[in-house]
């Protein structure tokens, strides 16, 4: 179980959210025959975070509800570790974002910060959840919420995935995109370019095509750029995400 758990997470990194998924369903189901909550949990929120990328809102919805029912569990309560707790606070996030609830996405995504403000080294589960929180913030951005809501959080992410990406290289490309997203947050467009593109780069060297395809996204809609730069960067984004298996992410448009 835990290895596959692990195996989820791996393949998840790598843009394979579909082996991604049939794992984590392997978890959630043996801890189902077992009957043990904590790997029920690591299941579930496993399947949450591919759902979200495959634009399943309504049964990420019913899984967020499922991994909060097993967080409250007694034996949870005291085995689980902080991952889940973030998980169910971002994820939770992202479906107020789905119903135009910011202020109450802006809270939960508050409730994430502070849970990786408390975790004093890196750890490895803390890659994953990265990219996740710095889509709900692009979409609060782009939905004109005061750049000084924003700003805080942006930089504590900055400065946090700068520690984690220290331990695991795997965070150096959503490093370089919190970096981008902050520049282009305080109006330093050419900055944010800059950053955007070594977020590509560093995410090509390590073989993450769908960090490479964030990457592009975010290049694509950056301001100045001529209608042929920009559909470069969207072909790129989308041959990307093609050789995944994936569509669009809804996440990147919420």
């Amino acid at each position: 179980e835990y290895a596959a758990a692990n195996l989820a997470n791996i393949n998840r990194l790598a843009g394979q959210f579909r082996i991604s998924q049939d794992y984590a369903r392997r978890v959630y189901e043996s801890g189902d025959d077992r009957g043990i909550p904590q790997v029920k949990l690591w299941g579930s929120t496993g399947l949450i975070k591919n759902l979200c990328i495959f634009g399943a809102f309504d049964e990420m919805e019913d899984w967020l509800g499922r991994a909060r029912a097993l967080l409250a569990d007694k034996l949870n309560e005291q085995n689980a570790a902080s991952s889940n707790s973030i998980a169910v606070a971002l994820f939770g996030a992202i479906l107020d974002l789905t119903r135009g609830e910011d202020a109450a996405a802006l809270d939960k995504l508050s409730q994430t910060q502070s849970l990786y403000a408390a975790l004093a080294s890196p750890q490895v589960y803390m890659v994953d959840p990265l990219s996740y929180i710095l889509d709900a913030i692009e979409a609060l951005r782009r939905r004109d919420v005061p750049a000084d809501r924003l700003e805080p959080l942006l930089a504590f992410m900055v400065k946090k995935t700068r520690a984690i990406a220290k331990t695991y290289p795997t965070a150096a490309p959503r490093l370089a995109l919190a970096q981008g997203d902050l520049a282009r947050l305080n109006g330093k467009a050419q900055a944010a370019r800059r950053h955007y593109t070594q977020a590509e780069q560093s995410a090509g060297a390590l073989v993450m095509p769908f960090d490479q395809a964030m990457a592009r996204a975010r290049l694509s809609a950056e301001p100045g750029l001529s209608d042929q730069e920009r559909q470069d960067h969207r072909d790129a984004m989308q041959a990307h995400l093609t050789a995944l298996g994936l569509s669009e992410p809804a996440l990147w448009s919420l």
